[in-house]
């Protein structure tokens, strides 16, 4: 049994346990039958509006097991470190936000109520939670690969102009970004769409081979040389995954834009040729 297993039993209990909290609910691995000793432990507690400012966050969080360290993170939520180095996310919401969870639908799934649901008094986050639950959502559509396609071409321009300015620590950060949209067209073409809101997870076991040998071309150092062949080798295979998406959902591309791109990168491999 996992450490994190006991945690969210207490989890549970304190939930059900406090009268304050109107509805409760787990998301990540532990709700999708994918965690491990390494996974977070992650819920949104939906409190009485009027009771929520009272509420002490930490010690609220400490009821489940002591923590090392306690913050509000830059994504709306609050992370703790556990003394057993199990993290946990917790978002602390006013009831009323109970009805925007339906909005998650295409970011979130949940295989069953009972896998996420820790309590609900009014019964309406099992409400809201039903256009969720069952299978992963289909992102094999036309409007997902029209999103795709201009996001990878202007970030991989993006990455392109500060590496070619000298900004080699801003380009590789930026090739993150281009490497979240080359892996959805992966992801896409390869039909391996599961763990789609953090296309990197999993990565190893979720593409063929080949396909990863691919991705680790594209990756880099900070060196000037390493970057240019990094953006190269992502423009070369996310023009193969551009073209061949676009063929599937029979979408036109910009040729000229695409022509344009391509004589950037020809133009940069002349200079340090």
């Amino acid at each position: 049994m996992f450490p994190q297993t006991v945690m969210i039993d207490r989890l549970r209990y304190l939930c059900q346990s406090d009268e304050r909290i109107l509805a409760a609910l787990l998301y990540g691995s532990f709700t999708t039958g994918e965690a491990d000793q390494y996974s977070d432990i992650e819920c949104v507690l939906f409190f009485n509006a009027k009771a929520l400012p009272a509420v002490n966050k930490q010690a609220w969080v400490e009821q489940i097991a002591p923590t090392l360290l306690f913050f509000a993170d830059d994504f709306g939520h609050f992370t703790a470190l556990f003394d057993n180095l199990v993290r946990g996310e917790f978002h602390f919401d006013p009831a009323e936000d109970i009805e925007k969870v339906s909005g998650w639908k295409g970011n979130a799934w949940f295989p069953s109520i009972n896998s996420t649901v820790l309590v609900d008094r009014t019964r309406a986050l099992v409400k809201a939670l039903q256009p969720l639950i069952g299978s992963p959502p289909e992102q094999d559509t036309p409007a997902t690969v029209e999103r795709l396609i201009p996001n990878f071409v202007n970030l991989i321009v993006f990455g392109m102009n500060t590496l070619q300015r000298g900004e080699l620590a801003r380009s590789l950060e930026l090739l993150q970004l281009v490497h979240r949209s080359l892996l959805w067209m992966v992801r896409l073409t390869e039909q391996s769409t599961t763990h789609w809101s953090t296309p990197s997870k999993c990565l190893e076991k979720d593409i063929s081979g080949k396909s990863y040998t691919r991705f680790v071309s594209c990756t880099s150092v900070l060196n000037a040389a390493n970057l240019e062949s990094a953006y190269q080798n992502s423009w070369t295979w996310g023009q193969e995954l551009m073209i061949g998406l676009a063929e599937r959902h029979q979408l036109v591309l910009a040729p000229t834009l695409l022509t344009m791109v391509m004589a950037r990168f020809f133009d940069a491999a002349k200079r340090h040729a």
